[in-house]
């Protein structure tokens, strides 16, 4: 994608070569033809298929039933990342949001009821050796993307082609928030 972005066509091409080789591998050792999961979407595991385009119809549809219907996350770093993004993406913003709102054990309304004022390192706090730690922050930037809707065009970097376009959800009445970007503060 970057290659294509500052006019390197050649490189994307070669790596588009890598990339389809390397999802043909991913697809045969991994995917279940048969339900549509990935490694019986275990931890998120659907969530990763999907992020790189692989799957099919069912892969988006069994993730997104299972977190409905488990209500919480049970993924690491990475998957509560990507789950959240995916969720958001496909226009599942209020189920993107109950996870995240979510106040059981794997939970950040859990650690804000219970007085972090930072992310810890794991989901139990009582086994976290840091309380302030980033391991499962990355999902703050979809506040911003997402609810906020601060983004970028497709295709376009550096925040030089702005598109607003907040998700409406019902958990919500107003948001309002901005953002610093190379070409100054965004404000929605």
């Amino acid at each position: 994608e970057i290659a294509l972005i500052i006019g390197k066509d050649d490189d994307a091409a070669e790596y588009d070569e890598k990339i389809a080789t390397r999802k043909k591998a991913i697809q045969a050792a991994y995917f279940n033809t048969f339900d549509g999961n990935f490694v019986m979407n275990v931890q998120g595991a659907n969530s990763f298929a999907i992020d790189i385009g692989l799957g099919n119809e069912k892969t988006y549809e069994n993730m997104k039933s299972y977190y409905k219907k488990l209500g919480h996350y049970d993924t690491g770093i990475f998957a509560t990342d990507i789950v959240t993004r995916q969720l958001f993406k496909k226009g599942d913003s209020d189920l993107a949001v109950d996870l995240l709102t979510h106040n059981g054990d794997q939970g950040f309304e859990h650690w804000r009821q219970n007085g972090a004022t930072t992310f810890h390192e794991y989901w139990d706090s009582n086994r976290s050796r840091s309380h302030n730690h980033p391991m499962f922050g990355a999902v703050v930037a979809y506040l911003f993307e997402y609810l906020l809707g601060i983004g970028q065009k497709p295709e376009t970097a550096g925040y030089r082609s702005l598109e607003i376009a907040p998700r409406a959800m019902s958990k919500f009445n107003t948001m309002s928030g901005s953002m610093q970007t190379p070409q100054g503060t965004v404000s929605v």
